[in-house]
Order: structure tokens, then C-alpha cells, then sequence
């Protein structure tokens, strides 16, 4: 027997929304440990650039974008958009953060690691955002 319930509930967004949060603690520790290494305790100290400066912007950068792609990523999942696509999307986030990490700290211009976190971001929220807006006005 089927539970009724059982479409309603986000499980694949649960599991995405699970991750990010365990990413975002994983940045939250380096941000730490940068502190500890500098010895700042407050802001990013004198140099942006810094070890410290660039993993606040990571951790800064992935508290701006995860809540409103997550939200998305669920209200589409609950209007029951296939699990592949919640799957690939949901994944592309995850890669587009790692990305994004890696390169805050890749040290060559142009910078594939950056300008791809931040297309599959964009690229992500675009997606979304259209099919959401599909669901609503069809």
C-alpha cells in the first residue's frame, strides 16, 4: 500500500539540503582555522587576499546563494518535478561550491574554477527559476 504522503515529502531536496549544510559547517571550520592560523579574530584582518579573506568569501558566498537555490530546488521537487532533474540540479550545486572553493585559491587568471561555480550557480537559479514560473503561469 502506498503512502499518500509519500509525493509530498522532498526526500531527494532533504538529502541536498542535508549536504549543503554539512559543507557549510565545513567552510564555517576553515574560516576557523584561517582565524587560528592569522591570528584574527574579527573580519579578514588588513589583507583581503589572505587566506582568511578568501575563505570568508567562500563561506560568505555560500550562505548567499544556498538558501534561495535549495528553496527551489524543494518548491520544484514538490510540484513534483522528475528526481532526475532534482538530482542534477541539487548535484550542480554541490560542484558549482567546490568550484568556487577551489578557486579562491587558484593563483592563474583567467580563473576556470570561479567563472565555472559561478555559471553552474547562475545557470542553476536560471533553470529554476523559469520552471517555476512555467509551473505557476501554464
Amino acid at each position: 500500500m502506498m503512502n499518500l504522503l509519500e509525493p509530498l515529502i522532498p526526500t531527494y531536496s532533504f538529502l541536498f539540503i542535508a549536504l549543503s549544510t554539512l559543507l557549510f559547517l565545513l567552510l564555517s571550520f576553515m574560516v576557523i582555522y584561517f582565524r587560528f592560523k592569522e591570528k584574527v579574530a574579527y573580519g579578514v584582518g588588513t589583507d583581503p587576499t589572505s587566506g582568511l579573506g578568501k575563505m570568508a568569501r567562500v563561506h560568505g558566498n555560500f550562505a548567499e546563494y544556498a538558501p534561495l537555490y535549495l528553496l527551489e530546488l524543494m518548491a520544484l521537487e514538490i510540484a513534483g518535478t522528475e528526481k532526475f532533474w532534482i538530482w542534477i540540479l541539487g548535484s550542480s550545486f554541490l560542484l558549482s561550491r567546490l568550484l568556487h572553493w577551489k578557486g579562491m585559491f587558484h593563483k592563474k587568471t583567467p580563473n576556470p574554477f570561479r567563472a565555472s561555480g559561478m555559471m553552474l550557480t547562475f545557470g542553476g537559479l536560471i533553470v529554476m527559476s523559469l520552471r517555476l514560473l512555467w509551473i505557476v503561469f501554464r
